[in-house]
Parts: structure tokens; C-alpha cells; sequence
């Protein structure tokens, strides 16, 4: 039997989001469990309740997000006590024991749901990051072989193959569009991209400023975690 909780009282759903107290964001807050439909949900706190999704798992799993992610689909209930079904590769994210994962690959990845993973939220705060992995294709030359060589100046053919690469990602909590930070291996991140995140703090701008170009790629994600130090962001708890 489906495992789901009908809330009778409205009153009781999280969803309203007019009298919600907000607090400031630090490394003890605990975001509620739950899918993120969209940026909005992650940044209202306000997830999808686990206690609102249709599903054949065991609810009281440790991992039942992971289970229920696991398929294609994910059918809920609504605000309006009505039976939503969305694919998987469609949610924003979800939070599980507190902590945040944003989906990520499937629109990057050539529209392919295989493509689609989670990945956690490392840094949370005006500034956000996370590292995810984004297939592509590349093309490689074949040719015939002699003992076990091949020789670059008679490839007769091409081959397209996929490959995998470490991207790392940044967004702001003010509009949560996703600005790419660096592909391959985190080597620090571009200075002007770290000036312009960081520009509204006139006091670090200057601190960041007085770096030269070395220091300044070195201490991109010291100078991000300073910033969201300074500039808290709050989430609503209630």
C-alpha cells in the first residue's frame, strides 16, 4: 500500500509562507526534508514534506528520498490536496537530513535523463556553490593498427564517444541562475567572476582588490565564504 499523510487542516501545510519567522542562515540550520520543485522552494524552505509523496517505500527509511528519487517520477500531493506526477530530472532539488542537493545534467547533457544526477550544495549562503559532472561528446580518429600501434596519419574513420567532465557551478541566492565557475579540476576561480560576486561589500571589494592576480585566483572560495559571513541570508523555519 502507498505510503501518504492527508493533512486535513490547511492551516497545518507548509506551503503559506506569510507568517513564516526567518532566521539567519548559519552551519547549524537544518533545512526541512522535502523535494524542491523549483529555486523558489529551496529558498522559501519549503519542500515538497516527504509525508506528501506517494510512493512504495518505507517512509520511515533513512534513505527513502533516495529510493523514491531512484525512479523515473515522482508523484505528490499538491497544496490543493491534488495528485501532481513530475519527472525526476524536472525537480530543482531535494533536501534530506538536512541537507541540500541540486539536480543537475539531463538540460546540459544533451536533454538526456542518463545524464541527470544530485549533487550537494557546498557552499550555502548570497553565494552558492556546488560541483556536478557534465557529459559531452568527442570525436576520435580510427585507423588500422600494427602490433598494438596506431598510426595518427591513416585514420580513415571518426568515432564519437561520451566523456565526463568536474564542472563547477555558482549561484546567487537573489535569482539562483547558475553561472559557471570552471570545468576540469577546481584550480580557483576566475578574480573578475569573484569581484563581481562580491562587489555589493564595498569593505571585502577593497580587501579583494588589493591582491595580486596569483592571490586573488587562490582565494576566490575564501573571499565567497567571507562574503556570505558578512551578507547573511535567512530562510524561513516555521
Amino acid at each position: 500500500m502507498k505510503s501518504f499523510l492527508v493533512i486535513l487542516t490547511i492551516s497545518m501545510f507548509p506551503f503559506s509562507l506569510s507568517a513564516q519567522q526567518k532566521v539567519k542562515y548559519d552551519v547549524d540550520f537544518t533545512f526541512k526534508d522535502g523535494l524542491y520543485i523549483s529555486f523558489q522552494d529551496f529558498k522559501n524552505n519549503n519542500p515538497i514534506p516527504i509525508t506528501h509523496i506517494l510512493s512504495d517505500f518505507d517512509i520511515r527509511d533513512q534513505n527513502y528520498l533516495d529510493q523514491v528519487l531512484s525512479s523515473d517520477s515522482v508523484s505528490y500531493f499538491d497544496n490543493l490536496y491534488e495528485e501532481r506526477i513530475i519527472a525526476v530530472e524536472s525537480l530543482w532539488g531535494y533536501s534530506q537530513r538536512g541537507k541540500v542537493y541540486i539536480g543537475f545534467g539531463a538540460s546540459q547533457s544533451f536533454d538526456n535523463p542518463e545524464f541527470f544526477d544530485f549533487y550537494p550544495l557546498l557552499t550555502i549562503g548570497r553565494v552558492c556553490f556546488f560541483t556536478a559532472y557534465e557529459a559531452f561528446y568527442r570525436s576520435i580518429g580510427v585507423g588500422p593498427q600494427m602490433g598494438g600501434f596506431q598510426d595518427p596519419m591513416m585514420f580513415n574513420d571518426q568515432m564519437t564517444v561520451t566523456e565526463t567532465a568536474q564542472v563547477q557551478f555558482i549561484f546567487k541566492i537573489e535569482d539562483g541562475r547558475l553561472i559557471l565557475a570552471d570545468r576540469g579540476d577546481l584550480n580557483g576561480f576566475p578574480p573578475r567572476l569573484i569581484r563581481d560576486l562580491i562587489q555589493s561589500d564595498p569593505v571585502l571589494t577593497t580587501e579583494f582588490d588589493s591582491l595580486n592576480t596569483k592571490e586573488q585566483k587562490q582565494t576566490g572560495m575564501f573571499y565567497i565564504r567571507k562574503f556570505n559571513e558578512r551578507n547573511p541570508v535567512y530562510f524561513p523555519v516555521n
